[in-house]
């Protein structure tokens, strides 16, 4: 075993873990989607390209720096062709530790669309955990333009959709916790979709938006969106 395998060997198995999950979960089709995890300051994890995200194990994790540079791969393992949208989003927000990017067939259809159903505050679970959602332009996914697509968006929000692709989550946490938002926001566009065919959706109260923002104080859960930017709930989605 590699001495960064032996080093961050539980954050590894739990990486695979995630990538299952995406694979098992109906949250990717064949070679897509991918998952990069800070380790240390300057230690990612990077799942790598052209492989089935059920079928990663152990030694197919690839250790980079933050600036792209291979620490470790194993033979015939390469970084994701996302490598670029990474470290765009690790450069700008210190305050991310991991980040998902999949294609959830709700979240990428509404991606297709020119909705903005996912910037507003619907589900109260959904404000608490996630907050709005950004739309990123539709740009080429394995190239810089993608990485300075992000840019534009990156400190207002903590989840991404992509035009016409998918969808990227950053967390604050370890990437089992954002892979769970994950299945929260698929499972918000699921619920909202019920709500348009009903008919009639009604958004959260300014005043619960206020309530709210409190309730994430004594909970001492983080604003979403990038600190150094985002002073309250109410700036999120109504500013």
């Amino acid at each position: 075993m590699n001495e960064l395998q032996k080093r961050f060997e539980s954050e590894v198995k739990e990486t695979v873990k995630v990538t299952k999950r995406l694979g098992a979960g109906d949250y990717t089709a064949s070679h897509g989607g991918n998952v990069c995890y800070k380790v240390e300051e300057n230690i990612l994890l990077i799942t790598p390209t052209k492989f089935l995200k059920s079928e990663i194990n152990f030694e197919d994790i690839i250790f980079i720096d933050t600036k792209g540079k291979v620490l470790y791969a194993a033979e015939g393992r390469k970084p994701s062709g996302e490598l670029l949208m990474y470290l765009k989003i690790f450069e700008k927000r210190l305050d991310i530790k991991s980040v998902v990017h999949a294609h959830p067939p709700v979240l990428t259809g509404i991606a297709c669309t020119n909705s903005d159903i996912l910037s507003k505050p619907f589900i109260i679970q959904s404000v608490i955990e996630l907050g709005p959602v950004a739309r990123v332009e539709c740009r080429n996914p394995v190239s810089s333009d993608l990485a300075e697509a992000f840019e534009k968006v990156i400190h207002r929000a903590d989840v991404f959709l992509m035009n016409n692709h998918g969808v990227t989550i950053c967390g604050k946490g370890n990437i089992s916790r954002t892979m769970d938002l994950l299945e929260l926001l698929e499972t918000q566009a699921k619920s909202l979709l019920v709500g348009i065919q009903l008919g009639d959706l009604q958004e959260i109260p300014r005043k619960e938006i206020e309530n709210l923002e409190v309730t994430l104080k004594n909970r001492n859960l983080p604003l979403p969106g990038d600190p150094k930017y985002i002073k309250s709930l109410m700036q999120i989605y109504y500013e």
